[in-house]
Formats: C-alpha cells, sequence, structure tokens
C-alpha cells in the first residue's frame, strides 16, 4: 500500500476515530494524540493491511483499544458525550437551555454506566456504525451487539429516570 491509497483508506475514518477516542478519554488532546499513535501505528502496518476484510472497523477496534490501554494506565473513569454544536440562529434561549439540562442529564447518566455499555452506545446512537461493525470492533456476535446495546439502552433509561427523581 502506498501513502495515497493509505490516505484515501484512513482519511475518513480519523474524525470518527477521534469522537471515539474522545469519548472515552474525555480529552480532545489524548484524542488527538491516540488518533496519531494509532495512525502511526496503521502506517507501519501499511503492508499487511492488505489481510483485512473491513479497514475501518480494524482502525476503529484499535483506537478502542489503545484508549482502553490508556484509561487502564490512568485509572481514569470519565466519559463525556460529544455536544452536536446548533446554530444560534436556530435555537432561542429557552431551547438552548432545554438542550443543555437534557445533555447534563444524559452525560451523568452515561458517567454512572460500564465502559462497554458506553462504548456500544457511542458506536451505535452517535457514529451510526451497523451491527455487524460493532461486533468486529467490539470483538462480539452481531447478536450479542444487539443484546448488549438494548440492554444498555434500558439502563440508561433507568440512570435518568432515577437522576430526574432526584
Amino acid at each position: 500500500m502506498n501513502e495515497s491509497q493509505f490516505i484515501n483508506q484512513f482519511e475518513i475514518v480519523q474524525p470518527k476515530m477521534y469522537r471515539l477516542a474522545k469519548r472515552l478519554l474525555t480529552s480532545e488532546d489524548l484524542a488527538k494524540d491516540a488518533v496519531q499513535e494509532v495512525m502511526l501505528k496503521l502506517w507501519t502496518k501499511k503492508d499487511q493491511l492488505y489481510k483485512v476484510n473491513n479497514p475501518e472497523a480494524y482502525a476503529m477496534t484499535m483506537i478502542k483499544n489503545y484508549a482502553y490501554d490508556i484509561l487502564k494506565s490512568k485509572r481514569h473513569n470519565h466519559l463525556e458525550l460529544v455536544q452536536e454544536r446548533v446554530s444560534d440562529s436556530e435555537e432561542n434561549a429557552e431551547e438552548k437551555l432545554e438542550k443543555k439540562q437534557s445533555l447534563a442529564l444524559l452525560e451523568k447518566a452515561l458517567d454512572q454506566m460500564s465502559y462497554k455499555d458506553k462504548t456500544i452506545i457511542q458506536l451505535r446512537e452517535i457514529e451510526r456504525f451497523e451491527f455487524d461493525q460493532i461486533a468486529e470492533i467490539l470483538e462480539m456476535t452481531p447478536v450479542n451487539v444487539r443484546v448488549s446495546l438494548s440492554r444498555a439502552r434500558k439502563k440508561l433509561h433507568e440512570k435518568m429516570k432515577i437522576i430526574l427523581a432526584q
């Protein structure tokens, strides 16, 4: 694989890698560093990548594992939800406040969940990966991904109810 083929292959997956790393590591700088490290590892393996069936899932698995390694080494327990920016002209102050409160509630509930549940929700609901891709990234079967996602959604819903009741 030459440089232009490598760039074409992995340029589109870099933003997804960054978002997943940022979600897991909660730091823009750590996420950027993680993506750079994984891209460097991919580059050093460029001649072996032709064996990989799904390079995007392979790269996402690498970034997930790298982020988990960092989390384990630092014993870091936070997960933050990526905030989607909405144009100021489209929202009034009341809508902004309501969205901010909803996002804070969601972040608080997600903070109380396991890494596996957070990751599954991130990959499916935010990144919009297919079940087969998530299965490959998380080294699970597609059926297990569906079951885990369903359970994670239920846990998230219950945690949000508890937080609202407080």
